[in-house]
């Protein structure tokens, strides 16, 4: 569950304490360097392309997203982190042993855990052979 605390507290930190400039160019850094993994092959620009036809992209949409993520500054991610990011609305999903996690999960104080039913159901034919045994 500490890692559970610790993403809480860095969510939380988007709306305290504002990116600085180094990290906001970091972080453009980093996402304008792989550029030049997403697009190294003719298969890679070609499929690009019909993801972004079929969503309704722009044909100019990726020179206009690198033009538009260079200008980005630390008060834009401040702004939309405000208008996006809800701490208190955040949505916990932790998938496990009920009884060996349940005393981590009220140790984190969110509230009434509710369980969900992950249980895949076998396909009919399975479940035909299981019953004829």
């Amino acid at each position: 569950m500490d890692a559970t605390k610790a993403a809480q507290a860095e969510i939380s930190g988007m709306n305290t304490e504002p990116m600085t400039e180094a990290e906001v160019e970091r972080a453009k850094s980093d996402i304008l360097s792989t550029f030049i993994f997403r697009y190294d092959t003719r298969e890679k620009v070609l499929a690009e392309r019909e993801r972004l036809e079929f969503y309704g992209y722009p044909a100019d949409y990726l020179e206009t997203y690198q033009a538009g993520l260079e200008k980005v500054t630390p008060d834009d991610v401040a702004r939309v982190a405000k208008k996006y990011i809800h701490p208190d609305k955040l949505a916990i999903l932790v998938v496990g042993n009920g009884g060996e996690i349940k005393p981590g999960l009220d140790a984190l104080d969110q509230g009434a855990v509710k369980p969900i039913d992950i249980t895949i159901p076998q396909p009919a034919k399975a479940k035909a052979a299981a019953a004829e045994k």
